[in-house]
């Protein structure tokens, strides 16, 4: 697996090393990643209930058609 995204490929630096690192270090390090990306997060997750919403309706729209 070769991450696209810089979020991607700093969230799989920090998972290969999970077997190297005390759960601890591993937990800050994920809470800074997080902070870091929080806002990139929200918005990919925005986007797609977006998308899932749209999807809803113009489903709705055919049944209703018919």
């Amino acid at each position: 697996m070769r991450p696209k995204l810089e979020a991607s490929k700093d969230l799989k630096k920090i998972v290969s090393r999970l077997t190297l690192t005390t759960e601890k270090n591993f937990i800050t390090k994920l809470d800074a990643w997080y902070e870091i990306y929080k806002d990139f997060l929200n918005e990919k997750v925005f986007h797609q209930l977006l998308v899932n919403f749209i999807i809803l309706i113009q489903e709705l729209e055919q049944h209703i058609e018919v």
